[in-house]
């Protein structure tokens, strides 16, 4: 993995989106209805969704738990073979996965980007793979929500979505602006776009009518809604300078800090919310002082703590009830590494220079690297 395209991709929201290069441009002017594609596979629009179930469209997934030395599961003809097992690490699937893409998961599903701009998804135990959209672009961000799965595309200015249930994408809006992240609230989409300045936009999910939440947001990056309100990072100077996190509403009302000062990151890298203990989980990247951070989601109180200083950048974090998860970046090594929800107890799982996003499941902590899907034992 070029170095430099981690960079980027971390500099723009860490475990949301991936940039593919450093001079990447956005697929419109920032906003714009959707066309329909002709091809069986793509996705369409406005609701007239195709399918394809070719083998090609279906994936041909390898099965067995953990096991090695077996011909990859790919989504196109099978290459190669699986890597051998490592200590404290079990093969979920191996195939032409990428690491430089975003991942997500649900209560039996992980989802990720594949090589060939497509979306994938395996079993959280292990098993075979399906590709539930055959193409869907420059894909930065993955959001799993209600009965859908859906996706930003950064240079194709898109915002899709795929039925888990049945499979069908759908194009909800083109001609974005770089399309960072998604957050969804209701009956709506709220989708952040990287430029200097854009409006954070509100997408109706029935018709795809767009309108403006707030205008003129600088280098909108991370956005994830809870509890009915929208939390977001900016960044300025093409997203060099330091910025808070803000929240607001899906109605545009006022602006509120979260992080500020000292704690404010160069863009919220990462965030893995859990609403049980209202805190928001998220990962502070800077050459010097970086760490996993924890803030408290109570509106006009600024309530950040490090509960980790981490030994280099840390890009991306996922939490379970016992640990707190990251990637962090040493280049051109990225590592895996884990501590208690106090701090304690520091782990590594992994070093790999193709070591991916970590993403929560219900079987355990869950990140690609180069064409295989790996999970944290005991995690």
């Amino acid at each position: 993995m070029d170095g430099i395209r981690w960079l980027v991709a971390i500099m723009l929201v860490g475990c949301g989106p991936a940039v593919s290069s450093a001079d990447s441009t956005g697929g419109g002017d920032g906003g714009g209805a959707s066309t329909a594609a002709d091809t069986p596979g793509e996705v369409t629009s406005g609701g007239g969704t195709t399918t394809d179930d070719s083998a090609e469209a279906s994936g041909v997934g390898v099965s067995g738990e953990g096991s090695t030395g077996r011909p990859f599961g790919t989504t196109g003809d099978p290459s190669g073979m699986c890597p051998e097992a490592i200590d404290g690490l079990t093969q979920l699937w191996c195939g032409e996965v990428d690491p430089e893409g975003p991942i997500a998961a649900d209560d039996d599903w992980v989802y990720f980007k594949t090589l060939q701009d497509g979306i994938g998804r395996v079993p959280v135990q292990g098993g075979d793979v399906e590709v539930i959209v055959a193409s869907a672009g420059d894909v930065v961000d993955l959001l799993r929500h209600g009965d859908n799965l859906f996706w930003t595309s950064f240079e194709d200015g898109t915002l899709g979505r795929v039925g888990v249930l049945d499979g069908s994408p759908e194009l909800l809006a083109d001609g974005l602006y770089k399309p960072a992240a998604v957050a969804v609230i209701e009956d709506a989409a709220f989708v952040t776009q990287y430029g200097d300045p854009y409006p954070l936009l509100r997408i109706a999910l029935d018709t795809g009518a767009q309108s403006t939440v707030y205008d003129a947001v600088d280098y909108g990056g991370s956005i994830f809604a809870w509890e009915g309100r929208l939390y977001f990072n900016t960044s300025a100077n093409n997203g060099n300078n330091q910025t808070p996190l803000v929240v607001g509403d899906a109605a545009g009302g006022r602006l509120q800090t979260i992080v500020t000062g000292r704690w404010s990151p160069n863009d919220l890298e990462a965030v893995d919310v859990d609403p049980g203990r209202a805190v928001l989980w998220w990962a502070r990247y800077q050459v010097e002082g970086s760490g996993i951070m924890q803030t408290r989601l109570v509106p006009g109180e600024d309530d950040t703590r490090e509960v980790f200083a981490t030994p280099n950048q840390p890009v991306c974090v996922a939490t379970t009830a016992e640990r707190v998860y990251w990637t962090e970046w040493d280049n051109p090594r990225k590592i895996v590494r884990s501590v208690t929800r106090e701090g304690e107890d520091p782990q590594q799982h992994l070093e790999d220079e193709d070591a991916g996003r970590v993403v929560t499941t219900r079987r355990g902590v869950v990140f690609p690297t180069d064409g295989v899907l790996l999970r944290i034992d005991g995690s």
